[in-house]
Parts: structure tokens; sequence; C-alpha cells
């Protein structure tokens, strides 16, 4: 057991030097710190590996290959940022293979459906990227996903002229959608205040680059909590540092479901505000 655990934490100083490296442009040593935990099955390092081949950091004459190779291994344990990489990297060569590869992880990991794959996916049936271009099919799927109101506005037209091709569904959308910012019993994180905090403790990382300039200080994340307990449309409210307001938004989307607001007798969506708090010892 003590064996597994310093294996743990060597793998994840590597991840953070490697990170560190990334930052400072010094691609060759974080390429270095990568490599053994790719191979060894780590998937974010396997998602780090792939976009350093990608975008080129890496000279070598099977860049492409092993971007490839790195990306869908990372994509293949359902690591959110791999299955986007990798669709992007054929959005210009092959709109078909872009859409195949969204469909099948999608199929294969249903909650990728509620994030940037979803909203890539809803986007390949707006624009016809490898399939039959709808007016329907794209809001049938970004429905619920974390981007959806960013979709909505950036396809305001196509949007209103859905809206009136479905009129009773939008008058039942509309009454079961109101956000509450007050409500009589608040949405909680799973385990209440002990299970968040230590949730907290086991998935936030503080930024190396932050720690090496003593940048510190509080994030606050707005958030909606739906019924289903998922959480969409968070925003950074206040932050001393953008890198930090990076970390503090994907610990918020990284975040299992919690349990969802109550009004009287029904559960309903919920506003809630959320404080980070990155400090140096």
């Amino acid at each position: 057991m003590l064996a597994l655990i310093q294996a743990g934490t060597m793998s994840a100083q590597s991840l953070s030097t490697a990170k560190m490296y990334i930052e400072q442009g010094q691609y060759v040593n974080a390429a270095k710190q990568l490599r053994p935990l790719a191979d060894g099955g780590n998937a974010e390092a396997q998602y780090l590996a792939a976009k350093l081949f990608f975008e080129g950091h890496i000279n070598n004459a099977k860049a492409e290959e092993q971007g490839v190779k790195y990306a869908t291994m990372s994509a293949d344990q359902g690591y959110e940022e791999a299955v986007c990489l990798l669709a992007s990297h054929y959005v210009e060569k092959d709109g078909s293979k872009t859409f195949s590869i969204l469909t099948s992880y999608i199929d294969k990991f249903p909650e990728l459906k509620k994030g940037t794959p979803g909203a890539m996916l809803a986007e390949c049936y707006m624009e016809g990227i490898g399939c039959i271009k709808s007016l329907d099919q794209p809001w049938w799927t970004i429905e619920g996903n974390r981007y959806e109101q960013e979709f909505i506005k950036e396809h305001k037209e196509e949007y209103e002229a859905y809206k009136k091709r479905y009129p009773q569904k939008f008058k039942e959308k509309e009454e079961g959608d109101r956000i509450y910012d007050v409500v009589e019993e608040n949405a909680q994180f799973p385990g209440g205040d002990a299970g968040y905090y230590e949730w907290l403790r086991n998935h936030l990382q503080y930024p190396v680059s932050c720690q090496k300039e003593g940048v510190q200080g509080r994030v606050l994340v707005c958030f909606v909590v739906n019924k289903d307990g998922s959480i969409v449309d968070e925003k950074i409210v206040r932050s001393p540092d953008a890198r930090l307001s990076q970390e503090a938004l994907r610990i918020v989307r990284l975040m299992p479901k919690w349990k969802p607001a109550r009004q009287g007798d029904k559960v309903v969506r919920s506003r809630f505000t959320m404080p980070l708090m990155f400090r140096l010892r």
C-alpha cells in the first residue's frame, strides 16, 4: 500500500513539473516528464503529450502519428479534453472523422454529451460537418449542455426559428427552467461541507507558476445547479489572476452532481456562488 501511495505521489509531482515546463516553454523537458506517465496510462499526461505533438513543439518526423496515438489513449479513458483535441485535429482534413470520433466517444461515455464534446457535436449538426445539416438535431444535442446558453447566443436566429416550430415544448420548458436565487433549501455538495472540503483537498491543483510568483487570493465562481444536480453556466465573479480562474472553472466542471435545491415540495434549479481560496503556506 505504501509503495502505491509513493508511486502516486511521484506521478503527481512529475505531472506538475511537466505543466511547469510547458508554461515556461521548455517543451522537450516537459515531454521527458510526460512520456513515462503517458505510457503508464495517465490520461492527463497522454492528453498533454498529444498537445505537444499536435502543436509542433516536439521535433519528430512522426509527430502527428504520435499525437493521434496519445490523444486516442487518453480519449479511450473518457478524458474530455482529449476527445475534443482528437476531434478538432480532423476538422479541416476529414469532417466525417470528427463526427465519428464525437459520436463514438459520447456513446461510450454519455457524460461527455453535457460538456465540450456535446457542444462540438451540436456544431457539427448545425454546420453539416461530417453529417447532414439539420434544423432540429443541434438543439436536441445541446439541450442540458453546460455551453447551451453560449450556443444559443451564437445561433440566435436558428434558435428563434426552432422555438417557433415547437411552441408547446418551450412553454413547458420556460415554466420548468426558472432559476431561483433564493430557495427554502439550498443545493448541496454530496456529503455536505465535510464531503466538499475533502473532495477539494484531493482535486484542487494550485498552479505552479502562481505559487512561484506568490499569486494567491480568493476566486468566486457562480454556477447553476440543475434539477438533476448537474452544474451548468459556470462563471467567474471575482479572481486575482486568470490562472487561478482557469483552475477554479476546471474544479467546478469536475465536481460530481449535487443534491439540488428545493422550493416547497419541488426540486428546482438554483444559482450558487462558491468561493475557492488559494493561499500560500
